[in-house]
């Protein structure tokens, strides 16, 4: 993240992709990489990053997801716990959550709507200047659950 901080984009992309070659399960690696792809517009490698996250955060216990989102927003990524196969928890969102546009993107990737609404609101909350727009959003999410 401190890479992606100075405006190094691209030389994030590449040490994190030469890392995927050796760790292709690492969450916050996809995490970070789906970022840093997203920041570069290139948004063909961002999807298939996120989609990789999300599939990894469905094989994680929900504590470990929570560990490396709060690591990685602390800047801390290579502290994060490798990913293995474990029996997934539905995600749930408290207060000291991390709260960030990308957390409530992966839920809505998971269907997880009720969720991702909860974030979206947060959003609202923290970010005066922008809450039309995440309240927007977090209707969205609301009608996806009412639709499902």
């Amino acid at each position: 993240m401190a890479l992606i901080e100075a405006g190094r984009t691209q030389e994030a992309v590449d040490r994190l992709v030469a890392f995927t070659q050796t760790h292709p399960t690492h969450l916050g690696v996809c995490y970070v990489l789906g970022h840093a792809y997203e920041i570069l517009e290139r948004w063909p490698e961002a999807r298939l990053s996120w989609l990789a996250a999300v599939r990894l955060a469905g094989e994680a216990p929900k504590g470990d997801v929570e560990q490396i989102l709060l690591a990685m927003e602390a800047g801390h990524a290579s502290d994060t716990p490798h990913v293995e196969h474990f029996d997934v928890q539905e995600p749930t969102l408290s207060d000291d959550d991390v709260v960030t546009e990308t957390w409530a993107r992966i839920l809505a990737g998971q269907a997880q709507y009720e969720e991702a609404a909860r974030v979206y609101s947060k959003l609202a909350e923290k970010h005066p200047d922008d809450a039309d727009r995440y309240q927007a959003l977090a209707s969205r999410m609301q009608a996806q659950v009412q639709s499902t």
